[in-house]
């Protein structure tokens, strides 16, 4: 068992590297195949790390190269992968947000 200041440390790192992660995409692939060929799981893990890496969290370079046919601005907000998702994600609106900070870049 953990003494009270012991698991409120434990508490206190789970929360910062929550706020650190920009989408909970377990990866599952269920939002596959995408009409218009976009990674979803991909793009979302790229995007994670990146928050990581913002923070000092994640070691090592962020891999930004994939096939322009697979990035998030290729997403046309059908909702097919949304619909299907387990976890209820807001996938289109995630990607916009995903492809807006890359741009930002």
């Amino acid at each position: 068992p953990l003494s009270p200041a012991e698991d409120a440390a434990v508490e206190q790192a789970a929360a910062v590297l929550h706020s650190r992660i920009k989408i909970g995409c377990t990866g599952c692939r269920y939002c596959m195949p995408c009409p218009m060929g976009v990674d979803i799981p991909d793009n979302f893990s790229i995007w994670n790390k990146l928050g990581m890496s913002a923070a000092g969290g994640h070691q090592g370079p962020v891999t930004l190269q994939f096939p322009d046919n697979e990035k998030a601005s290729r997403c046309i907000r059908c909702g097919k992968c949304e619909a299907v998702c387990p976890q209820k994600l807001p996938i289109r609106a995630s990607l916009a947000r995903l492809q807006e900070e890359l741009d930002a870049l």
